[in-house]
């Protein structure tokens, strides 16, 4: 309705929600009483969060915002590099005779819908990554590409060709990996028909979802408000369940889906989910569906990184290899270093063997680990205002995701099958398919032990580290309040943004606390770093946060800065005074 649809009968307007930005809440309240209609009314349900509240108690102040006028950021190289990936892409289309608009995904990765039939080596995916590489093509495409790079971060930027054929590959690839899965299932289904059927229907869904939302999905395509980075979790269906209309309608994969950073946290071995009234167990990944066969390979066709943190300034980060005679600090040379090994899993799974239970009051649920942020790389500059302390900002801020398991040692892996539960280390069934014993426990390479699951994104993050502040929970209180002041600013959900706090070493190698924004959008978009710039004009509105005025907030409330998406232990450190005394100090 914000799109400015005109429907001329429409004389009331009811909202259950207040949004961010004056712009919006016009177009919505605007599609009332188009028609000169005698009576015309516009509704508002305001939810229990800072913004209704803040509307709620003072709507003239709401109302009176001034619209801001549209922007584009051409500063993200991933964002730019999606355009030329479309470029490329539409142009080996037409060349190649095809439709986009119509594409079937299976075909174009090389992958058919039976059950039982092998992918096709020179699928149209590997044909245009070829094609991409090609002098010709670069010469062909040369002045396009520099119309549509000038003035962006990829302006003059001769790789760009070669990106957009790598991301197609790693596209193809992934499909791909999620195809051989379910190949796989209905390889060991062996005479069970009804669950052949079942996974007959999942290819067929997997295989004719249309090309262009896959590739948007995956993040080789530009598509607004699609989610990437997004897997499945695989467990037991009916078939029976679904008729044929949904069977025909339902274009898309029809296992429980999320994107990975919350699969990390949702799916996670051990963790029970509830579905349809029954509650699944997670066993498992779902890994690259290649069994490894020598100790070479395991790094080759699993997602198997390293990740490192300082121990004493506290930024960390992920590589492929560890050096092992290195151990100092990649960031500061001079801190010691410590590692972990982790897996980015292609998707999760239950043991399908397992009989699912109806008690869904008793459901175990294993707790991720706090969410590393790192805005390494960017330019420190002072705080305004008399503020004591420096910030940064950058768009190749990092985001880890990890998930140590229900001990938090880290997860015992079968790399044979997927199997990540307390059968793992012992001879065992496989987490899928129809053998009788999994060769895993068998080959020692194959069994990895504390190895804990993680997703690191690319993203803009804001880094505000005050000086010598060693109090997390007002840290804590101050990110919710920036964060909230931001996005009202801009006008857009607070969702649209993360926070985090890590003790952290400033510059003059004393122990304080670093606090940060960071944009939920893989490849960045726009908010966050906005933070660096506007920070002197946000001061105010962060203070009338912080300065709550319900009578029962002692260190928070809804109303302040007692966000939804903080945790127990977060919610109950919020100190919102200390940090509206540290904001009111250097005013």
């Amino acid at each position: 309705m914000e799109m400015g649809v005109d429907i001329g009968s429409v004389s009331h307007v009811m909202m259950t929600n207040l949004p961010p930005s004056i712009a919006n809440y016009r177009q919505r309240i605007g599609r009332a009483g188009r028609r000169g209609q005698p009576l015309s009314m516009g509704f508002t349900f305001c939810k229990d969060r800072p913004l209704d509240r803040d509307a709620f108690r003072d709507p003239e102040r709401y109302l009176n915002r001034q619209v801001r006028s549209p922007r584009v950021a051409l500063d993200s190289r991933v964002i730019v590099q999606r355009h030329i990936n479309a470029l490329l892409f539409a142009a080996f289309v037409r060349g190649d005779g095809g439709n986009a608009l119509s594409m079937q995904a299976g075909l174009f990765f090389g992958c058919d819908h039976k059950v039982g039939e092998v992918e096709i080596e020179n699928s149209a995916a590997l044909r245009m990554a070829a094609w991409a590489r090609a002098p010709e093509t670069r010469e062909a495409f040369a002045g396009d590409i520099e119309r549509l790079t000038r003035h962006s971060v990829l302006a003059s930027d001769n790789g760009v060709c070669e990106a957009a054929a790598r991301q197609m590959e790693q596209a193809r690839e992934a499909f791909a990996a999620e195809w051989r899965g379910v190949q796989a299932l209905a390889a060991g289904c062996g005479a069970d028909a009804a669950a052949l059927e079942r996974l007959a229907i999942q290819l067929k869904r997997l295989c004719q979802d249309y090309l262009l939302s896959v590739l948007a999905n995956r993040g080789v395509l530009p598509g607004h408000g699609f989610p990437t980075d997004v897997v499945s979790f695989v467990i037991p269906t009916d078939p029976r369940d679904l008729s044929y209309a949904e069977e025909e309608a339902a274009r898309f994969n029809s296992y429980p889906q999320r994107q990975l950073d919350i699969a990390i946290r949702e799916y996670a071995p051990g963790s029970e989910v509830v579905l349809d009234g029954l509650v699944h167990k997670s066993a498992g990944v779902t890994l690259n569906w290649k069994q490894p066969a020598t100790a070479e390979a395991v790094h080759q066709v699993q997602a198997l990184m390293w990740r490192w943190s300082c121990v004493r300034c506290g930024e960390s980060g992920s590589q492929r290899n560890r050096d092992i005679a290195n151990l100092n600090c990649p960031a500061c040379q001079m801190g010691l270093a410590t590692w972990f090994e982790y897996l980015q899993p292609a998707g999760f799974a239950v043991d399908l063997r397992a009989e699912p239970h109806a008690d869904a009051d008793v459901v175990s649920y294993v707790p991720p680990e706090p969410t590393a942020v790192s805005a390494r790389g960017g330019d420190w500059a002072t705080l305004p205002q008399g503020l004591q302390g420096r910030r940064r900002a950058t768009r190749h801020g990092t985001v880890f995701f990890c998930n140590a398991g229900p001990d938090g040692d880290g997860y015992n892996l079968c790399l044979r099958c997927g199997r990540a539960d307390d059968k793992a280390a012992a001879p065992h069934r496989p987490l899928v398919g129809g053998e009788t014993e999994c060769g895993g426990p068998a080959r020692q390479f194959a069994l990895k032990t504390n190895l804990r699951l993680g997703h690191q994104i690319t993203t803009d993050v804001f880094e505000l580290q005050p000086a010598d502040w060693p109090q997390p929970g007002a840290a804590l209180a101050l990110a919710v309040a920036l964060r909230e002041a931001l996005a009202r600013r801009l006008g857009v959900e607070t969702d649209e943004m993360g926070i985090g706090i890590v003790r952290r070493a400033d510059d003059t190698k004393v122990q304080t606390v670093s606090l940060f924004l960071h944009d939920k959008a893989s490849g960045g978009a726009g908010f966050s770093i906005q933070a660096f710039d506007l920070l002197p004009n946000l001061l105010p509105e962060i203070e009338r946060i912080l300065d709550c005025t319900v009578p029962a907030c002692a260190n928070a409330c809804p109303a302040c800065v007692l966000a939804g998406d903080l945790s127990d232990d977060e919610a109950t450190i919020l100190d919102r005074k200390t940090a509206l005394e540290w904001v009111r100090g250097g005013r």
